[in-house]
Parts: C-alpha cells; structure tokens; sequence
C-alpha cells in the first residue's frame, strides 16, 4: 500500500510504501537533514569512539573533494590519500582530476581536456587543442596533387615546405627525379678523375635485368671523343683494342682534328715510349675513307 507523507528536509510530499519507514525525500535531503554522528540536537560535541579516534590516532574530519562535505576519514584512508566520502565520489573525483575546458582551434567548440604534464609553452600543462581526430585532419592537413601521377592525397602544412613531399609515394618521387629533374643533374656530362675526359650522356639504354638499370640510371655515359670518332666514320669502336689520343694533350677538347685513334693499344705504348715516332696529324679523315671502300 502506498501513502503520500511530507519530506522532513525540504517539505515536499512524495509516495513511500507504507512498509517502509522513509522520512526523506531523496539521498541529499537525507545528508542535510539527519544529526551528524559527532553532534547531538543543541550541536554540542558528543563523547563517542570517532571523536576519541581523532583526538588520539590521527583521524580527521575532511572534506570531500567532490561534493564538499564533512565526513569522518579513519587514519588508514588518509595514508592511502583516500580524501572523498564514498566511492563514487571518488571515481568522479578522479576522472575530473586536473581538467580544463579548452575551446578547438578548429571548430571553436569548447571541450573537456586532461592535462597529463606541465610544459612551459602553456601555463595550465600540456594539453590538446583540438577537440577529435576528424577536426584536427580537416584544420591542421591540407589536399595536394601529385606532381607526377596526378592523384589527391592528405599532408600536413609544414610539410609542404619540403617539395620532396609533393608527390603521393616515393614510386613516384623517384619517377620524377630523372635527367634534367634530378637533383645531382649536371647538364648530362661529367669529367672523369682520373683520365679527365668528358663524359656524356647518349640514347643508348642498359638491358632491364642489368643491375645498373634496377638502380634507375637507365640511360649509358660514354666518353664524348669516342662517340665524335664514331659519328664521323660511320661505325663502332673497339674499346679494348682502338685507343684515342688527343694530341694537344687536353682531353676535353674533343675536336675531330685533334683525335688520333690507334689501331692497338701495343702500338700507342710503343708510341709513348719511342719505339715508334709519335703521331702529329689526326688520322679520322684516313678512317673515313676506309670505312667507304668497306
């Protein structure tokens, strides 16, 4: 059966079974409206075991750090830095232990953040400033076109300062930076170290399973003076057994009038160490001829 009696905290009228001996309308009007254990009616201190407790062996009267109030923590709980009434306090205490409400740099939302430590660009700790993943990607991450396949990806601002990173994958970096786009590209040609000459780049490929084309340097270097010769005779060199010698003794410069091409490389060291006299005339013109008749 139930019966409709006032709440003695507060006065409002609320349903009870007629069983039970409720005088309260809810928990809190409960806490507020019962006698402390330590007081009686007047508010006068009473002689009871908690009272001795706190006067002898160090248990206290503290207040809650969630809701405020006064309760009676035994010596045990105050060395385990147990400092809310009861647990759920406790709980709430500590997942709103050291937050803040932060507003998105994104959005402009304002949210809930936990600092975790101090850092000395904020003043309050270290802490997020946006308020989820999907914001942060859309505010703090821009979209690029490959600049070799063409294709729409995601990169961060400070990144693009770097033009490495304008490209989707490293596949299509290392596609990009080819001849005139790589960046040790020297025009196409280089001088050895150690004869001096000029060599070039031609249009002349290395076979796929090489291992110089599975680096990616595809195309040959050649010397210039061979492929000049060769131009101008209408064949291919031997390289083991025709020599060039540039007679004026620079080796970059690789004019048809300063080339002179043994037939061996036994007669250009007989040559060098006078068994034989030295040449002083180019004998291309001589191989042209030759190469006619043939």
């Amino acid at each position: 059966m139930k019966v409709k009696i006032k709440c003695q905290h507060c006065g409002v009228e609320f349903i009870r079974q007629s069983s039970r001996k409720a005088k309260f309308c809810s928990i809190e009007c409960a806490r507020q409206g019962t006698i402390p254990w330590n007081k009686d009616k007047s508010g006068y201190t009473l002689p009871t075991r908690r009272n001795n407790e706190i006067a002898n062996n160090g248990a206290k009267i503290c207040n809650c750090k969630w809701c405020g109030k006064e309760f009676y923590n035994p010596a045990q709980r105050i060395k385990m830095n147990m400092m809310c009434c009861c647990l759920e306090h406790a709980k709430l205490y500590a997942k709103h232990k050291n937050t803040i409400t932060a507003i998105c740099k994104g959005c402009g939302k304002s949210f809930t953040v936990k600092i975790y430590k101090t850092s000395q660009t904020h003043k309050n700790g270290q802490y997020r400033t946006y308020c989820s993943t999907k914001c942060r990607k859309e505010h703090v991450t821009a979209n690029v076109i490959c600049h070799q396949c063409g294709k729409h990806f995601s990169i961060y601002h400070y990144a693009l300062i770097n033009k490495d990173n304008h490209f989707c994958s490293r596949k299509c970096l290392n596609e990009f930076q080819t001849l005139e786009n790589a960046p040790s590209w020297k025009g196409g040609f280089h001088i050895a170290n150690n004869t001096g000459h000029k060599i070039v780049m031609t249009n002349e490929t290395y076979p796929k399973n090489s291992r110089t084309a599975k680096s990616g340097h595809h195309k040959k270097y050649r010397p210039e003076h061979r492929i000049a010769v060769e131009q101008a005779i209408g064949r291919k060199l031997d390289n083991n057994n025709e020599p060039i010698w540039h007679l004026n003794g620079i080796p970059t410069d690789n004019e048809l009038h300063n080339l002179y091409v043994f037939s061996s490389r036994s007669e250009m060291m007989r040559a060098i160490n006078g068994s034989i006299p030295f040449p002083n005339k180019s004998n291309v013109d001589m191989l042209k001829c030759q190469a006619y008749k043939d």
